[in-house]
Protein backbone atom coordinates (compact mmCIF):
# COMPACT_ATOMS: atom_id res chain seq x y z
CA UNK A 1 0.00 0.00 0.00
CA UNK A 2 0.85 3.47 -0.98
CA UNK A 3 1.16 6.86 1.36
CA UNK A 4 -1.30 8.64 -0.61
CA UNK A 5 -4.04 5.33 -1.28
CA UNK A 6 -4.47 5.60 2.38
CA UNK A 7 -5.20 9.56 3.03
CA UNK A 8 -8.88 10.36 2.39
CA UNK A 9 -10.00 12.77 0.64
CA UNK A 10 -11.85 15.85 1.69
CA UNK A 11 -15.15 16.12 0.26
CA UNK A 12 -16.99 20.13 0.26
CA UNK A 13 -19.70 19.77 1.94
CA UNK A 14 -22.78 19.56 -0.26
CA UNK A 15 -24.43 22.73 1.65
CA UNK A 16 -21.66 24.98 0.54
CA UNK A 17 -22.08 25.88 -2.73
CA UNK A 18 -25.28 26.53 -1.89
CA UNK A 19 -24.46 29.06 0.76
CA UNK A 20 -21.77 30.72 -1.73
CA UNK A 21 -24.64 31.62 -4.35
CA UNK A 22 -26.50 32.47 -1.50
CA UNK A 23 -24.35 35.10 -0.36
CA UNK A 24 -23.69 36.33 -3.83
CA UNK A 25 -27.39 36.84 -4.38
CA UNK A 26 -27.86 38.49 -1.13
CA UNK A 27 -24.94 40.91 -2.21
CA UNK A 28 -26.36 41.87 -5.04
CA UNK A 29 -29.74 42.58 -4.08
CA UNK A 30 -27.47 44.58 -1.51
CA UNK A 31 -26.08 46.72 -4.22
CA UNK A 32 -28.79 46.90 -6.66
CA UNK A 33 -30.50 48.98 -3.56
CA UNK A 34 -27.82 51.13 -2.89
CA UNK A 35 -27.34 52.45 -6.70
CA UNK A 36 -30.87 53.16 -6.57
CA UNK A 37 -31.12 55.27 -3.39
CA UNK A 38 -27.54 57.14 -4.54
CA UNK A 39 -29.25 57.84 -8.39
CA UNK A 40 -32.26 58.80 -7.05
CA UNK A 41 -30.53 61.31 -4.52
CA UNK A 42 -28.37 62.49 -7.16
CA UNK A 43 -31.21 63.67 -9.54
CA UNK A 44 -31.09 66.92 -10.45
CA UNK A 45 -34.97 67.85 -9.83
CA UNK A 46 -34.79 66.32 -5.97
CA UNK A 47 -32.20 69.42 -5.67
CA UNK A 48 -34.58 71.82 -7.50
CA UNK A 49 -37.46 71.68 -5.62
CA UNK A 50 -37.68 72.68 -1.63
CA UNK A 51 -40.92 73.24 0.38
CA UNK A 52 -40.01 76.90 1.97
CA UNK A 53 -43.37 77.19 4.01
CA UNK A 54 -46.73 74.99 4.59
CA UNK A 55 -49.85 75.90 6.48
CA UNK A 56 -52.51 73.62 7.65
CA UNK A 57 -56.18 74.54 6.99
CA UNK A 58 -58.07 71.72 8.06
CA UNK A 59 -57.35 67.97 8.74
CA UNK A 60 -56.13 67.18 4.72
CA UNK A 61 -56.03 70.31 3.10
CA UNK A 62 -53.29 73.05 3.02
CA UNK A 63 -51.48 76.01 1.35
CA UNK A 64 -47.75 75.57 0.31
CA UNK A 65 -45.12 77.91 -0.84
CA UNK A 66 -42.69 75.50 -2.99
CA UNK A 67 -39.54 76.59 -5.08
CA UNK A 68 -38.64 75.49 -8.42
CA UNK A 69 -36.11 76.41 -10.55
CA UNK A 70 -35.85 79.81 -8.79
CA UNK A 71 -40.09 80.21 -8.53
CA UNK A 72 -42.11 80.18 -5.93
CA UNK A 73 -45.58 79.02 -6.17
CA UNK A 74 -48.51 78.80 -3.96
CA UNK A 75 -50.02 75.19 -3.96
CA UNK A 76 -53.33 74.29 -2.61
CA UNK A 77 -53.28 70.78 -1.53
CA UNK A 78 -56.41 68.46 -0.71
CA UNK A 79 -56.35 64.68 -0.75
CA UNK A 80 -57.47 64.25 -4.14
CA UNK A 81 -56.03 67.15 -5.95
CA UNK A 82 -52.93 69.65 -6.05
CA UNK A 83 -53.81 73.06 -7.32
CA UNK A 84 -51.55 76.05 -8.88
CA UNK A 85 -52.73 79.09 -6.64
CA UNK A 86 -50.62 81.62 -7.90
CA UNK A 87 -46.92 82.37 -8.70
CA UNK A 88 -45.36 84.49 -5.74
CA UNK A 89 -42.95 86.99 -6.65
CA UNK A 90 -39.03 85.36 -5.89
CA UNK A 91 -38.09 86.59 -2.07
CA UNK A 92 -34.66 87.14 -1.31
CA UNK A 93 -33.04 84.36 0.70
CA UNK A 94 -30.14 87.13 2.63
CA UNK A 95 -33.79 88.76 3.40
CA UNK A 96 -35.50 86.60 5.17
CA UNK A 97 -32.23 85.10 7.10
CA UNK A 98 -31.82 89.15 8.05
CA UNK A 99 -35.34 89.26 9.55
CA UNK A 100 -35.09 85.84 10.67
CA UNK A 101 -31.70 87.13 12.74
CA UNK A 102 -33.17 90.46 13.68
CA UNK A 103 -36.09 88.63 14.95
CA UNK A 104 -33.76 86.35 17.06
CA UNK A 105 -32.00 89.07 18.11
CA UNK A 106 -34.48 91.60 19.67
CA UNK A 107 -36.03 88.32 21.43
CA UNK A 108 -33.05 87.54 22.99
CA UNK A 109 -32.77 91.48 23.88
CA UNK A 110 -36.69 91.43 25.71
CA UNK A 111 -35.39 87.85 27.19
CA UNK A 112 -32.35 89.72 29.18
CA UNK A 113 -34.27 92.48 30.01
CA UNK A 114 -37.07 90.44 31.61
CA UNK A 115 -39.39 91.55 29.62
CA UNK A 116 -40.62 88.12 28.18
Amino acid sequence: MSAAATLPVLQPHPWLGLMAYLLLVIALILLSAWLARHKRAGSSAAHSLRVRAQLALGLREKLVIVQVDGRRLLLGLTPGRIQLLTELAAADEQEATDEAVSFAARLRELMQRGGV
